[in-house]
């Protein structure tokens, strides 16, 4: 495990929309531990809250990392929505910040995430999102020794300040 660095004694401050199954937020916060994050602190937003009110806590809490999971859940009109479609919604919202999102998924949900962001009317935006902001973790990757280090690569290219200056494998 790599140290946490902080500024002011501040760890980077994660937020967890709709939290995983227990077996996949096990082996994801065992990985992002190693990566150096310290997941005991990070807000969990029930599955059941609407994307409105996930954004609100979002920009109330001020993270400086976004843990968003692909698989669907549902709107208020019952209608299903993926992790990437909060995402969108969430970068489109007045007073949100540009934030590193990570959306560990399973190796189907990856072929489909990405069929998906080339979907019209949103193929722009998705294409962006994944090309500067969402970085996919896909199921086989969280157990790769590599994994913390690409993850930590990903947060500090965004200028979230994690770890230690030394390769983690």
């Amino acid at each position: 495990m790599v140290e946490v660095k902080t500024f002011g004694g501040v760890a980077p401050t994660i937020v967890v929309v709709r939290p995983y199954t227990t077996r996949l937020r096990r082996r994801v916060w065992a990985m992002l531990r190693h990566a150096g994050l310290d997941m005991d602190q990070a807000l969990q937003i029930p599955s059941t809250t609407p994307d409105e009110e996930a954004v609100a806590q979002i920009i109330s809490a001020r993270p400086d990392l976004l843990l968003v999971p692909f698989n669907a859940h549902r709107d208020p009109d019952g209608a299903p929505l993926d992790g990437l479609t909060f995402c969108r919604r969430f970068t489109q919202t007045p007073g949100t910040r540009p934030l590193p999102i990570l959306m560990p998924v399973s190796r189907m949900a990856a072929a489909n995430l990405r069929l998906s962001s080339h979907a019209e009317p949103h193929a722009k935006i998705y294409a962006e999102l994944l090309q500067t902001r969402i970085m996919i973790l896909e199921d086989d990757q969280l157990d790769d020794p590599k994994t913390p280090a690409r993850v930590v690569d990903h947060l500090r290219a965004h200028g979230v300040f994690v770890g230690s200056t030394a390769p983690l494998a």
